[in-house]
């Protein structure tokens, strides 16, 4: 039910995120790996993510969007969706240096989406499974070193 609500609450800021400039900022960030095994950013469904996490994050995206087609216009005379990849990379350099704060909220963001992702996960050679799955297995051993804790008995600290 939460989440229905996040999801409506949010649902105009979503649609007031440029959808063309975010993919291609998270191509920028993490592009496909080149034999295509391990997706981009784009492909992670880091809205979705962020409406789970941190709905109140994405109005701050939008501005910052904003901000980054701001910056690609005054240098290039372009948005930045309309760059080569070359002029994109120095774009996202200054928003890097002009926006640092947020840009490092924002990958941390990005990184934690990605590298919870099955795709990526199998991309990278991983099992996409819970760690124990069937729980840890202890090891029989000696375990008379544990004679004197278990003869101490309960205790209060």
């Amino acid at each position: 039910m939460l989440m229905q609500k996040n999801k409506t609450k949010y649902d105009q800021i979503i649609k007031n995120i440029d959808k063309l400039t975010f993919d291609s900022l998270l191509d920028i960030m993490i592009p496909e790996s080149a034999d295509g095994k391990i997706p981009s950013a784009k492909e992670v469904e880091f809205k979705k993510y962020l409406i789970e996490t941190n709905p109140s994050f994405l109005k701050e995206i939008g501005s910052k969007l904003k901000t980054l087609n701001k910056l690609s216009k005054d240098i290039y005379k372009f948005n930045f969706v309309d760059l080569p990849k070359q002029n994109k990379e120095k774009i996202f350099q200054k928003l890097l240096k002009f926006e640092g704060i947020f840009m490092k909220q924002f990958s941390h963001q990005l990184m934690d989406c990605y590298y919870t992702n099955d795709r990526v996960l199998e991309g990278l050679g991983l099992e996409v499974k819970p760690p124990f799955p069937d729980g840890n297995i202890v090891e029989s051993g000696d375990f008379r070193l544990l004679e004197p804790v278990i003869q101490r008995g309960n205790f209060m600290r």
